[in-house]
């Protein structure tokens, strides 16, 4: 009894660690993980964007050949990759990759080496071009690119193909095409 004379009641301490509190604490877990996971799945991989610069200076040191960039590339273009090869005695090889604003890929290849040489080794060596395609008033040829399921254009210049390839659409191929200067 109380002081007051009022009965005390004593409730036994609740019991922890049941089946209730486990279902609980699994239920609350599951729910953190699936949000992380659906964050993660919205977000898509990070792009880890890098400055072509050093690239695009270097080929200029080497080549025999005035090296084209792409210039004012709308917004939304992130070149992910670029390097540059020396692939035969007095040739160059630049490579530069890019996402593009829809999120596929396409990559810029510009090459002295002998037109059917640089064909093969990007494309396929039986590729077979597929038709014409405008890029402003330049005329390049559209090949498929069997070996990566994606699709390309090449254009010559006197000693110099330029080949735009990749899984992007035909119009993005074409906007990197047209950005050459």
């Amino acid at each position: 009894m109380s002081e007051s004379g009022d009965p005390v009641i004593i409730r036994p301490a609740r019991r922890r660690g049941g089946m209730a509190d486990m279902a609980i604490s699994l239920g609350v877990l599951l729910a953190i993980i699936g949000v992380v996971l659906f964050v993660q799945q919205r977000g898509g991989k990070a792009i880890n964007v890098i400055d072509p610069s050093s690239a695009y200076a270097g080929a200029r040191n080497v080549a025999t050949y005035q090296v084209r960039t792409p210039q004012s590339l709308p917004s939304g273009w992130r070149p992910t990759s670029a390097r540059t090869e020396r692939p035969a005695a007095g040739r160059l090889t630049l490579q530069v990759g890019f996402v593009t604003p829809k999120g596929e890929y396409a990559q810029l290849v510009e090459s002295d080496l002998p037109r059917a040489q640089l064909i093969a080794a990007e494309l396929a060596a039986d590729a077979q071009p597929g038709g014409l395609v405008l890029v402003g008033s330049e005329t390049w040829q559209q090949f498929p690119a069997p070996r990566r399921g994606d699709r390309a254009i090449v254009r010559t210049e006197g000693a110099v193909t330029f080949v735009v390839s990749g899984s992007a659409g035909l119009d993005e191929l074409r906007v990197l095409a047209a950005a050459l200067r």
